[in-house]
């Protein structure tokens, strides 16, 4: 199992990289086999050398399912016009699909061994009340048509992991394995799989409010481990325990305006550091361990690393 952190190509990262000697100094100085990136723009190559690069996060797009049935009713409630053109690159399906396609021009220099796709659809209204517009197979119906028109083939190599991650919303959530089973199998791509992030996973539940009921809810789902294990090729590792911060939320006790803001407080990528999780390692036998955390420089990527260490015994 190779172990990873996450990093996005952010000025300030850059610079605190740069700082630390680069990416390639910086991974095997502190036990590491490279990242998971997120590519925010033009990545300089002199920092992030292209051999600890394992992992590439794909764009994405948390509303798109009504541009893609051509629900023009919903998406004008949502959009002006202008806005459309800007998100999806124009009006119509090969418009979006050519912008889409830019996501593979980082990868001239880059050779990951993996890239990752969010399966998922949220509405600017949904976010909070979870009152949900689309199903589970809904999402995942269409994520599998967008999939397989895309011509993976004349960019990646075929060797390189094409992985579905979960979020909390419509789409891949993993409340019904068996959904989950035959959207993967639906896809045209040998090299394929699913990405397990434990945070989103828990951001399922809204009861979870600290690190003990975060293990324990973990603990109650080992039948869908034991199911997916086969299929599970990268685990993001961190949780969230905002149960009580969500729930007052769309319960109107608490108003946030600011739809990001509240992702954030929601999804918030905090290492373990009191409950002992590597017994899901165990349990799913992941290729990949990316410690996922929200850090702006390499000593707060540091400071979580060695906290979530040491749950993993």
């Amino acid at each position: 199992m190779q172990e990873l952190i996450n990093m996005a190509n952010t000025k300030e990262m850059d610079y605190s990289l740069a700082q630390y000697g680069g990416l390639a100094q910086f991974s095997l100085k502190n036990g590491l086999s490279g990242i998971e990136l997120m590519i925010c723009g033009p990545v300089d190559f002199k920092i992030y050398q292209p051999d600890f690069i394992k992992g590439v996060h794909l764009w994405f797009w948390p509303s798109w399912l009504d541009f893609w049935l051509h629900d023009r009713h919903h998406l004008y409630d949502v959009y002006q016009l202008n806005s459309i053109k800007n998100i999806y690159g124009g009006f119509k399906k090969r418009e979006w699909l050519k912008k889409w396609q830019k996501n593979f021009s980082f990868f001239e220099k880059i050779m990951p061994q993996y890239l990752v796709f969010h399966v998922a659809e949220i509405g600017p209204a949904q976010i909070r009340n979870r009152a949900y517009r689309y199903t589970d197979a809904d999402v995942l119906w269409a994520a599998m048509q967008l999939v397989n028109i895309l011509p993976w083939e004349k960019y990646i190599a075929s060797d390189c992991l094409l992985l579905f991650e979960n979020l909390w919303w419509p789409g891949l959530n993993f409340s019904d394995f068996s959904l989950a089973y035959r959207f993967l199998e639906g896809i045209k791509r040998e090299s394929k799989g699913f990405l397990f992030d434990v945070g989103h996973f828990l951001n399922t539940s809204m009861k979870i409010c600290n690190e003990k009921q975060a293990n324990i809810y973990l603990k109650k789902n080992k039948k869908l481990f034991s199911c997916l294990k086969d299929s599970v090729q990268v685990i993001h590792l961190h949780y969230s325990a905002s149960g009580a911060y969500t729930t007052a939320v769309r319960q109107g006790k608490r108003f946030d305006a600011d739809d990001m803001h509240y992702i954030l407080c929601t999804d918030e990528h905090r290492p373990f550091q009191h409950e002992k999780v590597g017994w899901l390692l165990q349990e799913l036998s992941p290729r990949f361990l990316v410690h996922e955390f929200l850090a702006s420089d390499c000593q707060s990527i540091i400071a979580a690393l060695q906290l979530q260490r040491k749950c993993l015994a």
